[in-house]
């Protein structure tokens, strides 16, 4: 199941039907390969601090403070893929991946 999917699964049906729906991918492991839209520091998300975006559907990855050094040095535009656990899917957010990390 792509990050594309499981936006489509949250646009097409009510909250409360998506939420059933997008239930059993909640907590699992996604891989996604997208060009980096940016990359910011946000308060605490518990051990997470950065946030990069990934593309036109806005994957929010969340990553732990060390890995900024390496986040810092990729070009905007940028093709990469990251690894991180589906925390929750939004109509006009995206997904929001947490424990990310760049492979």
């Amino acid at each position: 199941m792509s990050a594309d999917d499981l936006i489509k699964i949250r646009k097409d049906n009510t909250a409360v039907r998506a939420s059933k729906l997008l239930e059993p991918y909640v907590d699992k492991w996604m891989t996604v390969t997208n060009k980096l839209t940016e990359v910011e520091l946000k308060p605490a998300v518990g051990d997470y601090k950065l946030r990069a975006i990934l593309g036109s559907y806005q994957v929010r990855a969340y990553f732990r403070e060390e890995w900024t050094d390496r986040l810092s040095t990729i070009s905007l535009g940028s093709t990469v893929t990251v690894r991180g656990k589906v925390q929750s899917v939004h109509a006009t957010l995206g997904v929001e991946l947490s424990e990310c990390e760049l492979l």
